[in-house]
């Protein structure tokens, strides 16, 4: 049976998921823009790494937007290539500590997860040298130091690299 363009259903738009939070604030997950980079307020030594983020972003895999009250709060995703996959995020510097240990939590759990579903041998990550909260972070989710990275032409410096296998 053939169909022209008209005839297509158009798909259903889903109702973002909801992730309850101690307290009971709910969390809303939504398709990533580059418009939510705006709306976060990143620590200062993150600031210039996230608008140089946002002018070379492509889409390489999936990434989604945390929303909490009405404000997003952070921003997460995954660039794959091959068995390898690059994760990114960029927290909101208000989040307050247990919204952020819940947010831990979820991501500690989905990791696994995404390894599986994607096929990926390892999953890696950079975090800013001066910025100890990511590298107390990264290492809590389970990722383990992994060296230098390459030094950012624009920057000048050299992230820490991190491993999750």
């Amino acid at each position: 049976m053939q169909t022209t363009a008209s005839q297509v259903p158009t798909p259903r738009r889903r109702k973002a998921p909801k992730i309850e939070l101690n307290g009971g604030a709910a969390l809303g997950l939504v398709p990533f823009a580059l418009s939510h980079l705006a709306d976060l307020e990143p620590a200062p030594v993150l600031r210039r790494s996230l608008r140089l983020f946002a002018m070379a972003y492509h889409r390489g895999g999936p990434a989604l937007s945390l929303v909490w009250g009405g404000e997003v709060v952070a921003c997460v995703g995954l660039v794959i290539e091959g068995l390898q996959a690059r994760a990114w995020a960029f927290l909101s510097a208000p989040l307050c500590r247990r919204t952020r240990q819940s947010l831990f939590r979820a991501f500690a759990r989905a990791l696994p997860r995404l390894k599986r579903h994607y096929g990926l041998d390892s999953i890696l990550v950079e975090a800013h040298p001066d910025h100890a909260p990511s590298r107390e972070g990264l290492e809590r989710l389970g990722f383990r130091f992994d060296g230098l990275g390459p030094r950012c032409p624009q920057l000048g410096e050299r992230l820490l690299r991190y491993v999750y296998r």
